[in-house]
């Protein structure tokens, strides 16, 4: 049985986030704040750990989430956002 998760890239995680990096851009700290343990962003993926049995998933980001990192890393700038993860 799946579930979704709907992650908002808030201000405040905008604000906070570091270009460049992908466990503490505002794309990871919202995904962290949402439940996801130790989350790893990159180019159209992101990782995270599930549980001791299940181990480290990923999950592909969606396009307009790959077109905000680039730009935040770029020009750090965007505007807050939201985006859906569907899960296994």
């Amino acid at each position: 049985m799946s579930r979704t998760v709907v992650v908002e890239v808030t201000a405040d995680d905008i604000k906070r986030g570091e270009p460049g990096s992908c466990y503490t851009c505002p794309v990871a700290l919202a995904l962290e704040r949402a439940g996801f343990k130790y989350p790893m962003v990159l180019p159209g993926d992101a990782i995270f750990w599930g549980s001791e049995k299940q181990g480290r998933q990923a999950f592909n980001t969606p396009d307009h989430v790959t077109r905000f990192a680039r730009l935040f890393d770029r020009d750090r700038v965007g505007e807050p956002f939201t985006f859906t993860v569907e899960l296994p």
